[in-house]
């Protein structure tokens, strides 16, 4: 099998994440500068018409503020064919370019951006939750949004802090839902916690659903598992070595479920897949 490589975007750490539309276009909600969150940046709204081939700049959902960012985002298509793009980022961030080394920074309010006409224009709104514990920051959300059983849309998203150059703290990671197609959303039901960050869904049907977080510490994925649409969870395994993260999940045409995510292990650094073909058991 011949596998083709484009550049998408050059010149940008990216973290991109995918939305497939109705119309087939694929739309990219990226990080839009070269560095790992240390400076200022926006979220930007890529999209290709041809497949993935080549791309062209739409609109910014997530414009920073003086001195901050946004980076953190989850994303996917509303009931309604609206592009959803939820974004947080940090305050206490270098001007553009600036090589300092990061030493402070909270968490934002993560917004909820909309766009009806495939990324060029945007609502925003700061509708989207804090954590529910009134102690902890606010949501980051992560992963993609998708569409339940009772017809609401649902996202994950984790709570965590900085602590210093280099230094992140990871909380919980939640399930959000929203009753009116993403422009707002419930407080979050807890997945897991302890030491858990960058967290991504996939609605296997029939209520069911599986999550698969990342560890801090360890930097392994663990896999969680709700039989309810999402109304509580259990934790079931490991699903990766430590050093590969963060995760993404999707069904194939053929009814098998592709995980992906960073390897990051020395002398293998690269994108693994497993693949399983009992929803998530093995």
């Amino acid at each position: 099998m011949m596998i083709e490589r484009f550049i998408a975007v050059d010149y940008v750490c990216a973290w991109p994440n995918l939305t497939l539309m109705r119309d087939d276009t694929i739309l990219a909600s990226i990080y839009n500068q070269h560095c790992d969150a240390q400076w200022e940046a926006d979220i930007e709204c890529w999209g290709s018409v041809d497949g993935g081939r080549s791309w062209k700049f739409r609109g910014t959902p997530g414009m920073h503020e003086p001195g901050t960012n946004r980076m953190n985002v989850a994303a996917g298509q509303a009931a309604n064919g609206d592009l959803l793009v939820l974004c947080s980022g940090w305050s206490g961030r270098a001007p553009l370019g600036d090589p300092s080394p990061v030493t402070s920074g909270d968490i934002l309010d993560a917004r909820v951006c909309r766009s009806a006409d495939g990324g060029k224009t945007w609502q925003v709104t700061e509708d989207f939750p804090t954590a529910p514990e009134a102690d902890m920051s606010p949501i980051i959300p992560f992963g993609d949004v998708q569409m339940a059983d009772d017809g609401s849309l649902a996202v994950c998203g984790y709570a965590a802090r900085f602590a210093g150059w280099r230094q992140f703290v990871a909380e919980s990671c939640y399930f959000f839902r929203s009753h009116d197609d993403g422009r707002t959303w419930e407080d979050g039901v807890l997945i897991g916690t302890g030491d858990y960050d960058e967290t991504t869904a996939l609605h296997l049907g029939g209520g069911r659903w599986i999550a698969v977080a990342r560890t801090l510490k360890v930097a392994e994925l663990r896999q969680f598992r709700s039989e309810d649409d999402g109304r509580s969870w259990q934790a079931e395994q490991a699903v990766s070595l430590p050093r590969q993260h963060p995760a993404h999940l999707m069904r194939l045409h053929d009814g098998r479920i592709l995980l992906s995510y960073g390897n990051r292990c020395s002398g293998i650094c690269g994108i693994d897949t497993r693949v399983s073909e009992d929803d998530g058991h093995t």
